[in-house]
């Protein structure tokens, strides 16, 4: 007698590259097939992350990414107005949404971004299960409207999941009462798959101390002002101006790239702080380099800390989101104050000069491949999407 399978709707508005879109990729391609039947539905079907996507899960979307849009501009404009008016109506009427794409019969209903929220807690499913999935930290957020209505509307859901303790803290900073239908459940790693991606070549080869004698510096990201890339282009400028020679490499894109690019030929340092673009596979380059550093004004738990500790990095890290939950100053890397560019100018400059408290740090994250166990927090999401 076969089992009756839980149907989990995913609910997220693209899979282009980022944290958020990696971590439900590891849980879809994770979750229990004998107890789960599992439906993706994206807003937009867009990004590099589609074809990574378990080819035995239903994948339903409302509008086309532009990659698959006339090339021609006055055709895809009009493309573009068609898909805005049909995301607008769709929002407004749901119930057709959701008889359009078979999707009345689902148990569970997941908002996997906060984006989504809204969409799960106006489904017209009224019978499911409605779980939120929380990633950032409220106070650095953008939404639209106030943010107190916004958490508010946490206790909506059937059950609130935060990625860690500190993103828990922020919701209830704006209200108490989110505790009522919280769960924490911290991002999975997967551990040996990080390794071995780290081991495959790279399509290009950048500097380190080991490999030409110049010391760098790696980061991920988009690049956009919240994850602090002005920052520290100031900070590489004035350590290259004060004779620390170094180069620094970021991977990732964002809107605010040219305007970095151009600062950068201004202070002439286009061959030292270097815009790497997007990589489906960063892990070799962040094994190549000698130091991680994430100068972001906000964070939740960010999985490139937990990375960069699997593969033995010292790690320069603004401390903020849940990222002391994960590493301790002082023993993995340097922690630093958000927006405190003479607090990294000093740690970069530390690590520059003192290569044996560098290899202090490499020696104790070599322990963090431990900490990290992946099936536990399986096992911890597949019990909550179990409770009908």
């Amino acid at each position: 007698m076969s089992i009756k399978k839980t149907k989990i709707l995913f609910r997220i508005r693209s899979m282009e590259t980022g944290g958020v879109q990696k971590v439900l990729l590891n849980i879809l391609n994770n979750l229990n097939r004998e107890k789960f039947q599992i439906t993706l539905l994206l807003n937009l079907y867009q990004g590099k992350l589609l074809r990574d996507i378990p080819k035995d899960i239903q994948v339903h979307y409302i509008g086309r990414g532009k990659e698959f849009m006339s090339s021609f501009l006055p055709v895809q404009k009009m493309q573009l107005v068609l898909r805005w008016f049909k995301l607008k109506f769709y929002n407004k009427y749901p119930s057709l949404l959701y008889k359009k794409q078979g999707l009345y019969d689902q148990d569970v209903e997941i908002a996997f971004f906060h984006y989504n929220y809204d969409e799960v807690l106006n489904s017209p499913n009224k019978e499911s299960m409605k779980i939120g999935w929380m990633h950032g930290d409220i106070k650095n957020i953008t939404i639209l409207g106030d943010k107190k209505e916004f958490v508010s509307r946490f206790l909506e859901f059937d059950k609130m999941i935060y990625v860690s303790y500190q993103t828990l803290a922020s919701a209830e900073s704006f209200n108490p009462g989110v505790i009522n239908n919280a769960k924490v459940i911290y991002n999975p790693i997967e551990v040996e798959e990080i390794i071995a991606k780290s081991l495959e070549k790279g399509e290009i080869e950048i500097s380190s101390s080991k490999k030409d004698n110049i010391t760098s510096f790696i980061s991920i990201g988009r690049v956009n002002p919240g994850k602090g890339y002005q920052l520290l282009l100031e900070v590489h400028k004035k350590l290259i101006d004060n004779g620390l020679f170094h180069k620094i490499y970021v991977i990732g894109e964002g809107y605010l790239r040219p305007e970095l690019e151009k600062r950068i030929k201004e202070y002439k340092v286009e061959n030292t702080f270097i815009f790497l673009g997007e990589y489906e596979n960063p892990y070799p380059y962040v094994k190549q380099s000698d130091y991680f550093v994430l100068p972001s004004f906000s964070e939740a738990y960010p999985l490139v800390i937990a990375e960069s500790l699997i593969l033995e990095k010292p790690i320069i890290t603004t401390d903020v989101g849940g990222i002391s939950e994960m590493m301790i100053d002082g023993e993995n890397g340097i922690f630093v104050q958000s927006k405190d560019e003479q607090g990294l100018y000093n740690a970069m400059k530390f690590l520059l000069e003192n290569e044996e408290n560098a290899k202090k740090f490499m020696e104790n994250n070599k322990k963090c491949k431990n900490y990290f166990n992946p099936d536990k927090i399986y096992r911890e999401i597949e019990i909550i999407l179990s409770k009908k």
